[in-house]
């Protein structure tokens, strides 16, 4: 009987890792394409000048726009778009039997709607905590309750 290989996306609001486990106590081994990174931006960087002004839908009173998202959510959507586009892949979508989340509480949730159904249900675990900055070793051991590496 073949080894189930998993994937585990760790993940936090700018930069994501991917990494293949090939078997019970094989650990984790880091896919070297599948690491990435959005540059920190600033609200300046998005929002130039002051909020634009609109005017009232009944009345001569104009008052001002609020500015539509900040610029964590942004690049936390775009990372998440990067992620899930690069696991659907044709190359990779069969690379993998199971899938394990890891990442900060808002990226996971975003993360986990952002998949499609096929790939939602090889989710065998997901940890809601922020371990970007840990090695595979840590990894491992943060998962150990839920899903066997």
């Amino acid at each position: 009987m073949k080894a189930a290989t998993t994937w585990v996306v760790v993940a936090d609001a700018r930069r994501a890792r991917i990494y293949a486990n090939d078997g019970v106590g094989h650990g984790l081994q880091e896919i070297p394409e599948a690491s990435f990174e959005i540059p920190r931006s600033s609200g300046r960087d998005l929002y130039s000048d002051r909020s634009g002004r609109a005017f009232d839908s009944h009345g001569a009173g104009r008052h001002a726009m609020e500015r539509p998202t900040p610029a964590e959510d942004q690049g936390r959507a775009q990372l998440v778009k990067e992620v899930v586009a690069w696991l659907t892949a044709p190359r990779h979508a069969q690379s993998f039997d199971r899938l394990a989340l890891v990442a900060a509480p808002r990226t996971l949730g975003e993360l986990r709607e952002a998949l499609p159904e096929a790939l939602r249900g090889k989710i065998a675990g997901e940890l809601s905590k922020d371990l970007t900055k840990a090695d595979p070793a840590q990894v491992t051991e943060a998962l150990s309750g839920q899903i066997v590496l």
